[in-house]
Formats: C-alpha cells, structure tokens, sequence
C-alpha cells in the first residue's frame, strides 16, 4: 500500500470536495450561513449525510462511513473497518511514512494487579485500544491486556500508579502513526467499591462500563463508541464525533456531545440535569415517566415524537409539577424520540 500517495489523496479529495461544496452552496436560493451554525460549528445534514466544521478539525459522515480529520489524525471508517492515522501535522506525516510499508503485527499479552484501597481514579489515554470496565469480587484491581495489532510503529503499553491515580497510556501518542487493523482488548477488573473518576481519551476506541459505581465519568473519543450498563454514576460528561453512546440505566448529571452517533438513554427516578446535542445521530429516550424534570426537545428538520404521537414544529416543551431538573435534547436531522 503506498500510503505516501493516500495521504496526498485524502488532502486533494478534501481540498476539492471543498471546492464543490461552497460552489453549490453559491448557487442555493436563499443560503445563509447562520442557517449552518450550531454553536462554534458549521454543520450542514441531509438525511444521513453530514459534514461537520469547527476548530476541531473535519468530519464527512454518509450513513455508517465517515472520513475525520482532526489535530489528533485521520479516522477512516467505511462501515466495515476503521483505519486511524495519529499526526501532529500532515507535513510530518508525508516525510515519515515510507513508500510501499505495510505495518508490522505485534501481540500484546499482559496482566498486571494494584490494591484498590489505594485507587480512586482509572485514566485510560490510548489511541484505539478498546476497553471494557466492569466489577468483580475481591481486593485488586487486574489488568488484562490481550491480542494484536497491525501499525507501521510498536506502541509501548505503560501501567503505573500516581497517588491515589492508576495510569493506563500508551507511547507514542503522536507523530506518523497508522493502526492497519487491531484486535487488542483492554479488560479492567475493579472490585465492588466506589471509585471518584473513571476518565477515558482515544481517537477511535470503545469503552464499555458494566455493574460500576463511580462518581464522575469522562469520555472522549474521535469515532469511538461508548456503553454504560448497569452502572451508577452521579455525572457523564460523554464527546464522540461519530460513535454510539448508550446509557441503560442512567442516573444523575449528564452532559452528551455526538456529530452523527445514535445515543440511548434508560431514564429512571435519580436521572438530573440532562443536556444531549448531536447533528444527525437519532436519540432515544426510555422511561420518561421516571422523570421528575422538565422536557425540552427539538430538531431542525428530523422526526420528534413524544409517548407514540409526532410533535408538528419538530419542538417539544413539558413542565412537570416538580421541575427539580431539565432534560434538555437538541439535534439538527436527526430523529428523537421519547417515550
């Protein structure tokens, strides 16, 4: 695979669909560019078609394809297989990768234990190792890191504890890295206690939470989904440019941020403060007869339907008798529904 030449393609395919795009624009009746804006962004959606613009980079998302270029790399994923590139600036990319190399397969079989007593927060910053975190009985907290990968560079794999913080990373976090495939998995065995943070940063990862309590939960991820199962926590403050988010059941604060994933929320009686914002991924929201809050939702050009009935304006406004809370959903084609 010449991936010199890729590169130089990807930047010519985004310099011309730029072109394309604002010379069509040019010619639409009545186009204004606030009709566009969401906050900081530029986002333009059709259907399942979006392309998204802002200080954080580009993102082209037809269906379950999508092309994002931002300043951690480029996440290439056509439905089937995901290709992640980690730069600090294309320039550098182009004169590091050597013509005609395919990547190398490295395995990785590790399993290392750290008291609980000790830890209150697990930070995971990894470029596209997929984890799962989920409880077991007894007094350390087990590592299990397993599989292989393809990548044109071997990542060193570093576990360590920093006061009251067990550090998982992964080196290098930078420079010209392409991860061909992998089947690497990350198994995070915590005992049954009560941790203060769980904080999780890749470009292209999954992280999945099962049967935990934890007071604060933090993820990022470029294209990376997130699954929150039978865990407590008091707040989510969730990012994904194109991953699915699903919380079942959810309780406390929550903060959710996704271009075009689909998220899913399990409401119940301790569900607070709720803020949901996508372009064009649909939201579904159970139980809301749990909720004890406030409703408002609305969409610029999806479907709304609350309880079985469509809402005519796409725009959805509920008082409760306590209003102690909001559920506050904002999409711009995607579809929501509540019920």
């Amino acid at each position: 695979m010449n991936l010199k030449r890729i590169g130089i393609i990807l930047l010519g395919v985004m310099l011309i669909s730029f072109g394309i795009g604002f010379y069509s624009l040019y010619y639409i009746d009545n186009f204004r560019l606030e009709d566009y804006l969401v906050g900081n962004s530029v986002i333009i959606s059709e259907n399942e078609n979006t392309v998204k613009i802002d200080s954080e980079g580009i993102l082209v998302q037809d269906g379950d394809k999508l092309v994002s270029i931002s300043w951690k790399g480029i996440v290439v994923d056509d439905g089937e297989k995901k290709t992640t590139i980690g730069i600090n600036n294309l320039e550098e990319l182009l004169e590091n990768i050597s013509i005609g190399r395919t990547g190398t397969t490295y395995s990785e079989d590790y399993k290392g234990e750290f008291p609980v007593s000790d830890i209150n927060k697990i930070s995971i910053d990894t470029i596209f190792v997929d984890a799962n975190v989920y409880s077991v009985k007894g007094e350390n907290i087990i590592i299990l890191l397993n599989g292989s990968y393809a990548s044109n560079k071997k990542f060193e794999f570093n576990f360590s504890k920093n006061k009251d913080t067990l550090n998982i990373t992964s080196t290098p976090n930078s420079g010209s890295l392409t991860i061909a495939n992998s089947n690497l998995k990350l198994d995070i065995l915590v005992p049954e206690v009560s941790l203060e943070e769980i904080e999780y940063i890749s470009s292209s990862g999954d992280l999945n939470l099962k049967d935990l309590t934890v007071n604060n939960i933090n993820f990022q991820s470029s294209s990376g989904g997130f699954t929150s199962n039978n865990t407590i926590a008091n707040s989510f403050d969730i990012k994904s440019s194109s991953g699915n988010i699903t919380i079942e059941p959810q309780s406390g604060n929550a903060e959710i941020s996704s271009s075009s994933g689909n998220i899913t929320f399990l409401l119940t009686n301790e569900s607070e403060k709720i803020k949901i914002n996508s372009s064009s991924g649909n939201i579904n929201i159970y139980n809301i007869s749990n909720y004890i809050g406030n409703i408002s939702a609305k969409t610029s050009s999806g479907r709304l339907i609350y309880e079985g009935s469509s809402i005519p304006g796409n725009n959805l406004e509920v008082t409760s008798l306590t209003g102690l809370y909001l559920l506050e959903i904002e999409t711009s084609s995607g579809n929501i529904n509540i019920e």
